[in-house]
């Protein structure tokens, strides 16, 4: 079994376990393909946001790195996974687990990785983009309901259409000759 089949066993088996206890689970990996010169394209896969899966569900957000196999055994912290998490930004609320699948279980272990801390033992707080009116918040706050603007005026009505009119996706009918 290769490495690929194997890490995508895993993430399944994850899947599976998290849809039975009321998640909603969308897939974090990306593809790309790489073409060669006179070859055959190849494919690369790289997570986002250092994940394999993201889960949701009610009570909030839930990051996921799956490790399974040998290395899963005993009581391993999976450091390597850990720097990756502390890589990127999570807002408050947001859970980053790493879960480990050893062989012949029936229930994985569940780390949760805890926020950054600082030398001193507190929450490193790490700033992210600022607005210009220098509330903190890189996005303006909206309410339920409340409109956006859309290319400089407030969207008003149906979403817009093609030029040729075919807002329903589908082709446009031939002009008769």
């Amino acid at each position: 079994m290769s490495n690929v089949s194997r890490g995508a066993y895993f993430k399944g088996r994850t899947r599976k376990w998290l849809i039975a206890r009321g998640y909603d689970v969308a897939d974090m990996e990306i593809v790309r393909w790489v073409y060669r010169p006179g070859g055959n394209p190849i494919p690369v896969k790289r997570d986002q946001f250092a994940s394999d899966l993201i889960a949701m569900n009610a009570h909030g957000i839930v990051f996921i790195q799956v490790k399974g196999g040998k290395q899963a055994i005993g009581e391993g912290q999976f450091h390597a996974a850990r720097r990756l998490f502390d890589t990127f930004v999570f807002p408050d609320g947001v859970q980053l687990w790493i879960v480990a699948w050893a062989p012949r279980v029936r229930e994985p272990r569940i780390i949760v990785h805890a926020q950054r801390k600082d030398s001193h033992g507190k929450e490193e707080v790490r700033q992210g983009p600022t607005t210009q009116e220098g509330d903190g918040h890189p996005f303006p706050r909206l309410e339920a309901g409340e409109l956006i603007a859309y290319e400089g005026q407030p969207r008003q009505g149906p979403a817009p259409t093609s030029p040729t009119g075919a807002g329903n996706g589908r082709r446009p009918k031939r002009a008769a000759r």
